[in-house]
């Protein structure tokens, strides 16, 4: 939600879905205004300015870091492309090695969360990003990166990488399990019924903390700038067997959390 990535822990994945679940507030949180560090700034006071936000609570969740800091709160490295397919690691978008701007798509399993973290460059401090947007997910995942972004990605298997989107459909077919897809492309407009799914029931359970399976529908791939459309809590496999029945038109981005979707 590592070389070698870690997999992920309760603690830093209860993190970030409670982060998902705040960021569009915190995004738009009144704060006063903030005189930008000058860009010659010396490297002791870089120091001092990272000790204090330390001992603030500060990580990579709500700070301001370079990307190598980046790099070594997630625990990575530097991630390099191989003809085009984008594995684990850290990548500055635009940059030799990393991928350009786009729309990328993955492809994780679904009995153990993947996860992947989008920084912009920060406003307030030369060098500096600021997370955008925190995405974990089971099944195909889409990020879209803008020329100079930072990205953390951090997929549960090695097997697992980044390749540019295509127009073509995933080919997928119902029932769909977890994960996220394009309505008109993926899979059809129309009325689905959602259920727990037992595949990633344990991962959400064991991983996850409290979290329960979602069925989240968005206007576009741009998850950081935007609430869902819809969002709709589903009991956890086995303990109910309560359904959600929802329609999506052509154009949304349907995202299937610890549940499957079967057309009506």
């Amino acid at each position: 939600m590592k070389t070698s990535f870690e997999r992920p822990t309760t603690v830093v994945l209860g993190a970030i879905l409670a982060l998902i679940a705040a960021v569009a507030l915190c995004a738009c949180s009144p704060s006063g205004p903030e005189q930008a560090r000058p860009a010659d700034e010396s490297a002791q006071q870089s120091f001092e300015n990272r000790e204090a936000a330390a001992q603030a609570g500060e990580t990579h969740f709500n700070g301001r870091f370079t990307f190598e800091e980046l790099l070594e709160d997630n625990e990575c490295d530097r991630g390099v492309g191989i003809d085009g397919a984008f594995g684990q690691g850290g990548y500055v978008v635009g940059e030799e090695g990393a991928p350009g701007p786009g729309t990328y798509v993955t492809e994780g399993g679904q009995e153990e969360a993947s996860s992947y973290f989008v920084y912009r460059p920060s406003e307030k401090e030369e060098g500096a990003y600021e997370l955008l947007c925190p995405f974990t997910y089971f099944g195909p995942a889409f990020v879209v990166l803008e020329e100079g972004q930072a990205l953390i990605f951090k997929p549960a298997s090695d097997a697992e990488t980044l390749r540019l989107a295509r127009d073509e459909p995933l080919g997928v077919s119902a029932p769909y399990l977890s994960g996220t897809y394009r309505v008109g492309t993926d899979i059809p407009a129309g009325t689905y019924v959602a259920t727990a799914e037992e595949q990633s029931a344990k991962a959400i359970a064991d991983l996850l903390g409290n979290m329960t399976p979602q069925v989240n529908v968005y206007g576009s791939l741009a998850f950081g700038d935007e609430d869902p459309l819809l969002k709709e809590g589903l009991p956890r496999f086995g303990e109910d067997e309560a359904a959600f029945t929802f329609t999506v038109e052509e154009g949304r981005i349907l995202e299937l959390f610890g549940c499957t979707a079967q057309t009506l």
